[in-house]
């Protein structure tokens, strides 16, 4: 997330994705369920996740499989394979 982004909690919501998706290594979730988890809204997080995967591309990648939490399948924001649980 970039400085003065109108996302709601900027930064904070930024890190507050990346942990939770770190914790929940090897599951995934798509952003709707990542929006339930941290509180926020779905255009805040779907904002983030782009952000993110560019951002943040040799962690993350975008992907179409079934989500952890509601078992839809579609693209969901997962750690790369490989990568630690920090």
């Amino acid at each position: 997330m970039t400085r003065g982004s109108s996302v709601a909690g900027g930064d904070d919501l930024r890190r507050r994705v990346l942990t939770f998706i770190r914790k929940s290594f090897p599951f995934a979730y798509c952003d709707a369920c990542l929006a339930l988890w941290c509180s926020v809204s779905l255009t805040d997080v779907t904002t983030v996740m782009a952000e993110l995967t560019r951002d943040e591309s040799d962690v993350l990648l975008r992907t179409r499989r079934a989500g952890h939490g509601c078992a839809r399948t579609l693209e969901i924001t997962a750690l790369r394979d490989g990568q630690p649980s920090q």
